[in-house]
């Protein structure tokens, strides 16, 4: 069983859907059939997951599955656990992905052999995603709710920068080399160090100095190529970063708001749900009761 968060459909080639969801997991597991090829992001929770003859590994927040069809999963509890739930966006590929490789479409063509290569197989990949990762799927997110015109096209783009990166991440089997970078993405580099720096430093109470001395950079230089590259200010980035984490906590986690609160580095409920409110359109409590349909991962 799973709570389903919001469903975008008939997206560009080569998605079908996406959909962010919370699976609960019981004491006696769920087992999933699977006949479509399908990616799933791992927002939040942790539990076990095996393919069908294949030993278990643990999925924590940042993992990846890679699901080719047809495939049986199975979510299971962690030792000593009597339930569990996984927080996952799911991204179905178009079941005429495979279909297109002889294609006469240059687009199709080229687009299905390229999952047919890095996508072939199931796999689970261990810390794809990354500070700018978590950023795109909380545009999708936002994207999905306020359904804009363009929305699908929006989706669709960001849905096929993660799958390229995923592909990525896959030949390579390690982090980026970041040595040597030309001085034109030097900018973008800082950034995404810096974001990473904040997403593992969502309860300190940072200032810039602490994040430009980890960096080892000036104050100055760290401010102005913050807004250059990310077209908002660094701690504007930081308070919209601790809320997209809430938001994550409250369709993910039994916790009260005052813990998600603490947990989101807020120094008070009332603060944390102005903002949340602010942020959103909603309080923290509306916010997490207005989702509940059910579906499978």
């Amino acid at each position: 069983m799973a709570q389903n968060f919001y469903t975008a459909e008939n997206l560009g080639f080569p998605f079908h859907y996406i959909r962010e969801l919370v699976m609960i997991v019981p004491a006696t597991g769920n087992r999933v059939v699977s006949n479509r090829r399908k990616l799933v992001l791992v927002l939040g929770g942790t539990c076990r997951h095996r393919f069908e003859k294949e030993r278990a590994v643990t999925l924590q927040r940042g993992d990846a599955l890679v699901v080719t069809s047809p495939v049986t999963q199975y979510y299971e509890l962690l030792p000593g656990e009597d339930a569990a739930r996984l927080h996952a966006l799911v991204i179905l590929l178009d079941k005429k992905c495979v279909a297109n490789t002889g294609s006469e479409f240059r687009e199709y063509r080229e687009t299905s052999q390229f999952i047919e290569t890095y996508f072939q197989e199931n796999a689970v990949v261990k810390n794809v995603m990354d500070a700018d990762f978590f950023d795109a799927v909380a545009q999708i997110r936002e994207e999905a709710e306020l359904q804009l015109p363009g929305f699908r096209w929006r989706i669709t783009a960001l849905c096929a920068a993660g799958l390229v990166r995923l592909a990525r991440h896959l030949r390579e089997n390690s982090a980026p080399e970041t040595s040597g970078i030309p001085a034109t993405q030097r900018g973008v580099f800082l950034v995404s160090r810096a974001k990473e720096y904040l997403l593992r430093h969502l309860t300190y109470d940072l200032t810039l100095s602490d994040v430009a001395q980890h960096l080892q950079v000036s104050n100055g230089h760290l401010a102005h190529t913050f807004k250059r590259v990310a077209g908002q200010s660094l701690f504007t980035y930081f308070r919209h970063l601790r809320l997209e984490q809430a938001k994550l906590k409250l369709l993910n986690s039994e916790s009260n708001v005052t813990e998600i609160a603490a947990e989101c580095g807020f120094s008070s409920t009332t603060l944390f749900c102005r903002n949340f409110k602010n942020y959103t359109g909603l309080t923290p409590l509306t916010y997490r009761d207005a989702f509940g349909a059910k579906t499978e991962l």
